[in-house]
């Protein structure tokens, strides 16, 4: 017997909710991929035909949002009852037209969301936590709303909006049930958070067993692997041979996220492996647009002491951001010209009346004239940029220390922040001897990589573990192994120590994507049990002993059902995980006849 069982009495509270567990079938080809990058300030989606992989993997199909964008803002307006008024552009347009109406009516009536994937970005983000609003959503009057609900809305309307465009609109019979699903996560995203999305998603309608989820920068990697080979030649002859490295990192607007892969095969199939497990953190360029925003407000103020924006147009605040965006991705380390912002007529008349700069260690780069507003280029390079790529940089280099990183010589930069000038100029100051390249369409690479990843899920042939999985389990108590406080007795009168980590998967290691781990048996207690209960648990630390560890941090709740065996053998369940996919699979089978039973996994997101 490899561990003990868990105790079913003492394991007496349950969450709220369970989601089947489902094996992923990755031989079945779907006639149609769909995939939605749903990101920080963007998102979009993208289609393809099963036969147009085959023919053109390259030739993927995306919505035009705008005569210059394939994506839309990644907002939602919910009306007073929580259903879908509207979202991406025409949510937030909608939204400033009735706020700048009569603000009170549209606080009354409307709930506009933006920023909302934010909640799950924290590093220790828990679906159970019930404390303040940590698993809500924030509408634009602070008043808070399940995330879950907010982000299913935002999905149903992606999802809504493409089958009206892609299938009515143009006529094409497609069987609903032939599609598979994909949408993009962060890479830093615990698997908490991944659960939440997948739970959102099934809530707009997405069957979970067409769905998968897809790491943002793995899927950036593919849709690298498979862009033209003028392209790849001109990035240094990516991924064209065998044991070719490279380096991605996704620059969002939420996150970076970085990963890097090795070449495993390019014919027949393409295929990849993992080298760097995936990783980054919340340094995306939203921050710049954000702290940007907020030196406007404490420079300019009125002679009460107010800042002179309070009182503007929602709808002329947010071209003020969409304009400053635009200026952030052109600027240079070269530049010292003043910078010009054209705001509206009326937010221009509007400030001026009254505006005065207080004095603020910021104040020197900036003016507001009839014209419109100005900042220095200096601000913008020596300032605001500089906090989001210092982690970033920093980061890289821990990274890059910790594997061999003379042999990723490429590094792929992709999302919207990769086209800002000062952002490679940066990375190639601090990494000299590194080829920086920018992708093509950086700005649309996890998109299309999602598509292709929906039609090869198996591209990726090992992924590196970032937590150590396991479960909660009970082993013979032994004075010199365990502490005193882990001890308890059976009605039997055997002696065992409780919180026991019986680790499946070791951070840091490497699993092939879709195999199952050897599986490690435990036994009931009690013999009139007639199901075993396993919480599952995942860790930092490569051998935690017991559940209760600092690093240890609760996922949910495993169920086998347990037969009454024949001729006297034992009650036993196996238990296997499956990892190396963008999710952790549980399964669990009665051992007396060797049936897998319904097993469910368990997150308390729902309370």
């Amino acid at each position: 017997m490899t561990s003990a069982s868990s105790l079913a009495s003492i394991l007496n509270k349950k969450p709220s909710s369970a989601a089947q567990i489902l094996i992923f079938d990755m031989a079945w080809e779907p006639d149609l991929v769909i995939g939605m990058d749903i990101g920080t300030t963007y998102s979009g989606y993208a289609c393809q035909f099963k036969d147009t992989f085959r023919s053109n993997p390259t030739n993927i199909w995306m919505h035009k949002w705008s005569q210059v964008s394939n994506k839309t803002k990644t907002c939602v307006l919910l009306n007073k009852n929580g259903e879908l008024d509207s979202f991406g552009e025409k949510a937030e347009k909608i939204f400033s037209q009735e706020f700048d109406k009569d603000r009170n009516t549209a606080y009354e009536n409307l709930f506009f969301y933006s920023n909302f994937k934010m909640v799950l970005y924290r590093e220790n983000f828990s679906a159970a936590d019930n404390a303040g609003n940590s698993y809500k959503a924030e509408d634009y009057f602070s008043r808070h709303t399940p995330l879950k609900d907010v982000m299913s809305k935002f999905i149903q309307g992606l999802k809504d909006d493409c089958w009206n465009r892609f299938s009515k609109q143009r006529r094409i019979q497609i069987n609903e049930d032939k599609v598979r699903w994909v949408i993009t996560v962060p890479a830093i995203w615990n698997e908490d958070a991944k659960s939440v999305m997948r739970k959102a998603a099934e809530m707009a309608g997405i069957p979970g067993n067409q769905l998968m989820l897809a790491l943002e920068p793995e899927a950036a990697a593919i849709s690298c692997f498979y862009l033209p080979e003028e392209e790849r030649s001109a990035m240094g002859g990516l991924g064209q041979v065998v044991g070719d490295k490279f380096m991605i990192i996704d620059l969002g607007g939420g996150t970076v996220d970085i990963t890097a892969v090795e070449v495993v095969s390019v014919s027949p199939k393409k295929q990849l492996k993992e080298i760097i497990g995936a990783n980054g953190g919340a340094w995306g360029g939203q921050r710049i647009n954000d702290a940007f925003t907020q030196v406007c407000r404490d420079v300019f103020k009125d002679k009460n002491g107010q800042s002179v924006f309070k009182d503007c147009k929602k709808a002329d605040l947010l071209k003020m951001e969409n304009l400053f965006e635009a200026e952030k991705l052109k600027i240079t380390d070269q530049d010292d010209e003043w910078i010009e912002i054209h705001l509206p007529l009326d937010m221009r008349e509007s400030i001026l009346k009254d505006v005065r700069k207080e004095p603020h260690k910021y104040d020197e780069y900036f003016k507001i004239t009839r014209s419109g507003l100005f900042f220095k280029p200096e601000i913008i390079q020596k300032v605001l940029f500089q906090e989001t790529l210092n982690m970033t940089v920093k980061h890289l280099e821990e990274k890059m220390k910790a594997i061999q990183a003379e042999d990723i010589k490429k590094i792929i930069l992709v999302g919207g922040f990769s086209e800002s000038p000062i952002v490679i100029e940066t990375m190639e100051k601090k990494f000299q001897g590194k080829k920086f390249c920018v992708a093509t369409n950086p700005f649309y690479s996890v998109l299309r990589g999602a598509v292709l990843f929906g039609h090869q899920p198996n591209i990726l042939k090992s992924r590196i573990s970032r937590y150590t999985f396991g479960v909660d389990t009970n082993e013979p108590f032994h004075l010199n192994q365990h502490r005193a406080d882990k001890r308890w007795i059976a009605d039997d009168g055997t002696v065992y120590a409780k919180d026991i980590f019986s680790s499946h998967v070791t951070i840091g290691q490497v699993v092939a994507v879709g195999d199952r781990q050897p599986p490690q048996v435990y036994v009931p207690i009690y013999p009139h049990q007639k199901l075993i209960k396993l919480k599952i648990y995942q860790s930092t630390d490569k051998a935690p002993q017991y559940v209760t560890d600092p690093s240890c941090r609760l996922l949910g709740e495993l169920i086998v059902e347990l037969a009454t065996p024949f001729g006297g053998s034992k009650k036993e369940a196996a238990v296997t995980m499956v990892y190396g996919g963008t999710e952790l699979t549980v399964v669990g089978k009665d051992q007396a006849f060797g049936i897998t039973f319904t097993t469910k996994i368990e997150f308390a997101h729902d309370n």
